[in-house]
This record gives structure tokens, C-alpha cells and sequence, in this order.
């Protein structure tokens, strides 16, 4: 009985030795190249911003390795607006929360095979309160990067 028992034991951690988390990812592909997003927006500097949390994530989450140039796979995109808007209301119809959205497409290619593996429109929001304008709303709109790049990454991983 502790022979079987041994004998799926071992089974079990050499099965899980073999896993990987490299998702629908192509064999192919190890490196990424990612091209800075192109702005459509009001809003300076946030394609650098993208850059920086897409890169963590998937280093953080060892996918790819991050190159600068002539990786097996470009990700790209573009920032195609960010809206603020009023959100909710108190009774005397003062603004007491406000709603950042934001929409990019983005895209992912593979340079070995001159093929796009994937286009993607993504619309992600946060909301903020009015009596924190410049604070929430920076918070808010690093909550909207993150998601979105979240997103970006979790595509890749599963297969668009």
C-alpha cells in the first residue's frame, strides 16, 4: 500500500513539474517588444505610463522576457479617449462622484511569423469622489491602467 501510495506521489509531482504558465502563448514566441502606445488623448505622458505597468506585469508573472527591439512579438495600441463625466448626484444635485473611463485597442503580432495574433478594443472605468479631484482622480486613472493592462496580459494568456 505505501508503494502505491509513493508511486502516485511521485507521479503527481512530476506531472506538476511539467505545468506551465504560459497559457495559448505560441512556443515560438519568448520575447516582447512593447512599442509605445500612440495618444489620442489630452493626457501627457500616460503611453509611458502603459509601458511601465505592462512590462511588470509580465515580467512580474514571467511570460515573456521584455526586449527593446527585435523580440519574437510586439504588443502595441492606442489610447483612444479618457472621459470624465459626472457619476452620482446628492439631493441638492451636487456631483459627489465622478467616473474616469478609458478606451485604447490594442494589438499583439508575431514578428517570426509576420501574423497578428490578436486585436483587442478595451474599455475599462474607476470612479472618484468630487472632494478629491486631483488625488482620486489619479487614483483612479492608475486603477483603469492597471485593469486594462491586466486585461492586455490575461488576453494573452487564454487566446484572444
Amino acid at each position: 500500500m505505501n508503494r502505491i501510495v509513493g508511486v502516485l506521489i511521485g507521479f503527481f509531482l512530476i506531472s506538476c513539474g511539467i505545468y506551465t504558465f504560459r497559457g495559448s502563448i505560441p512556443p515560438h514566441i519568448r520575447t516582447a517588444e512593447i512599442r509605445t502606445f500612440e495618444n489620442q488623448t489630452a493626457e501627457f505622458g500616460i503611453e509611458d505610463r502603459f509601458i511601465e505597468v505592462i512590462d511588470s506585469i509580465l515580467v512580474s508573472e514571467n511570460l515573456l522576457k521584455i526586449v527593446d527591439s527585435d523580440g519574437d512579438s510586439i504588443f502595441e495600441g492606442t489610447i483612444q479617449s479618457i472621459i470624465d463625466k459626472p457619476q452620482e448626484y446628492d439631493v441638492g444635485e451636487n456631483v459627489e462622484t465622478y467616473r474616469i473611463s478609458m478606451k485604447i485597442s490594442a494589438s499583439w503580432f508575431d514578428t517570426k511569423n509576420n501574423k497578428m495574433l490578436a486585436e483587442k478594443d478595451l474599455n475599462r472605468f474607476a470612479d472618484y469622489p468630487s472632494d478629491s479631484l486631483v488625488v482620486g482622480r489619479n487614483r483612479a486613472l492608475n486603477e483603469v491602467i492597471q485593469k486594462i493592462s491586466k486585461d492586455i496580459v490575461n488576453l494573452t494568456e487564454v487566446g484572444w
